[in-house]
């Protein structure tokens, strides 16, 4: 960030006469990765779940989603999303025919989209690793090369290569093939965008539009640190007959910056600076802030602490946080669509053969109101509205598995309730009716004494 506006104008120039001093003394605040890491959380929050309606496909996911650490992979792609446009992912078989999900860097995927037309998905996609290669003390410019090309069939011919690289860079040629070429029946590597311009290819960074804000923040942050290393550095002021002491390396005060005077001189005063914008440079940098934070509709309270204050309700931080939620709902659908396509063509490439459907649900990283939220589920309940199957679900975040368990054990600690109480009331039935109270003919008060005869 700290050469973006290099050509235009930088501050670093106006410090020093010495450029690696300019590069100490100019401050680099990352709000970039603050604003990403803060997305990635919103939108992945626990983790997600990945529900398929067939009991193989289940179990299968299972095993290929803890061999891979599928959650973390998930957030490295919101991440990635939110600074540079774009993630790729990329299933493939290792040496033991298991499934491999793995990150590829955003900086090796090269599709070919010269003379596509609208709507159209490129025919060549390139993966290219640079490597470089010292041959008789010359270094040589190589590059690792895995080609995707699309075939008429419909299916996507992998060819690997080694190929050596003009100096220009604008040539390769294949000096080794690095694997036999081979066919799959669908393209494995899978492309993660964030947003959307027609007018170009790949998906922009969410924070395009705010970079000349934040290397103005920088700016300003720069300009008032130089402020104190310039003005507030304090200095000694010394009698003359301590000069000597000065040239002594054996003493530590020889590094000290001192002002000498001698006998009968003044001594140096320390002189004040009262520099009036360095306030305004502060709530300079506050407004500016409240400015990215609009256009990137990430509120500004994530960028410092929060106000002392008390415990903010959960709908009124709803409410206050609406723009920002809906944002992190329109990356969640964008993301789930590709997901699916993931999942259903991992499993297919794992060798799991028929259909099903795969559903994808994100977790809600907000904080909840659990009284709140388990009374408005009991008058759902109550008014026929939800099952309790649904309430339990809902209110504890439970997968079906676990709440068909935990509704067995409801269902058994009622049973033995029940037993307990007919236990302590032998004479009551199957439906806890007591009727030894009831009045029966011929029986008063429920007791065995006669009734008298009317007269």
């Amino acid at each position: 960030m700290g050469t973006y506006k290099a050509n235009v104008f930088n501050i670093k120039s106006y410090l020093t006469d010495k450029q690696e001093k300019d590069e100490y003394l100019y401050l680099t605040v990352n709000l970039l990765s603050l604003m990403a890491n803060t997305t990635a959380d919103y939108l992945i929050g626990d983790g997600i779940e990945v529900s398929i309606d067939n009991e193989q496909a289940q179990k299968k996911w299972s095993e290929i989603a803890h061999a891979n650490n599928f959650d973390q992979l998930v957030y490295n792609i919101a991440l990635m999303n939110g600074i540079y446009g774009y993630a790729i992912l990329r299933a493939r078989k290792d040496q033991d025919q298991e499934i491999v999900l793995e990150e590829i860097p955003y900086d090796y995927y090269y599709p070919q989209v010269e003379g596509l037309f609208l709507g159209e998905e490129p025919r060549v996609i390139y993966l290219i690793s640079k490597v470089n290669e010292t041959v008789n003390t010359q270094v040589q410019s190589k590059a690792k090369i895995q080609s995707y090309t699309k075939l008429d069939n419909g299916k996507r011919l992998i060819e690997y290569g080694l190929f050596k690289v003009s100096l220009d860079g604008s040539q390769y040629t294949l000096e080794q093939e690095l694997a036999p070429a081979e066919e799959l029946d669908f393209l494995n590597i899978y492309r993660f965008d964030n947003r959307k311009t027609s007018n170009k290819y790949l998906w922009i960074s969410d924070y395009c539009d705010v970079l000349d804000l934040l290397e103005e923040v920088n700016d300003r942050f720069t300009q008032i640190s130089v402020q104190f290393i310039k003005h507030l550095n304090s200095k000694l002021s010394l009698p003359e007959w301590v000069s000597a002491l000065l040239q002594n390396k054996e003493k530590k005060i020889q590094n000290l910056e001192v002002f000498v005077h001698r006998p009968g001189e003044q001594p140096a005063q320390y002189i004040e600076n009262h520099n009036s914008l360095i306030p305004e440079a502060q709530n300079y940098i506050d407004k500016v802030l409240k400015l990215i934070g609009a256009i990137t509709q990430i509120p500004i309270s994530f960028f410092w602490f929060e106000e002392a204050g008390g415990a903010e309700k959960v709908e009124a931080l709803r409410i206050r946080l609406t723009k920002f939620l809906k944002k992190i709902q329109r990356k969640q659908k964008i993301l789930e669509l590709m997901l699916i396509k993931l999942v259903k063509q991992t499993l297919t490439f794992a060798g799991i053969e028929g259909e099903f459907t795969v559903d994808i649900k994100f977790s809600d990283a907000m904080l909840k109101d659990l009284q709140q939220n388990t009374q408005m589920y009991i008058d759902l309940y109550n008014t026929s509205l939800v099952s309790q199957h649904t309430a339990i679900a809902n209110i504890f975040n439970r997968d079906d598995e676990m709440v068909k368990k935990e509704l067995k054990r409801i269902n058994d600690e009622q049973d033995e309730k029940l037993k307990k109480q007919q236990a302590l009331s032998p004479s009551s039935d199957t439906n806890g009716n007591n009727w030894s109270k009831q009045k029966q003919p011929g029986i008063k008060n429920g007791s065995d004494t006669p009734a008298p005869d009317k007269q």
